[in-house]
């Protein structure tokens, strides 16, 4: 998969980072650094499940 374009976090969108509005007035903006991705902003690639690897399996 060298080729497929990155693929944005689910969590943060691509940004790398979580806003959010804290405060008794809600007027208080923190930006804090993506847990899910640690700020990268892609999220991890995961090769497809294909199944087990035939080479390991044992002889019938």
């Amino acid at each position: 998969m060298a080729n497929s374009p990155p693929i944005p976090c689910p969590a943060c969108g691509g940004s790398g980072q979580l806003s959010s509005f804290k405060g008794e007035s809600r007027f208080f903006l923190t930006v804090e650094e993506c847990p899910l991705c640690c700020g990268t902003g892609l999220a991890e690639e995961t090769p497809p499940d294909s199944g087990p690897d035939p080479s390991t399996q044992a002889p019938r």
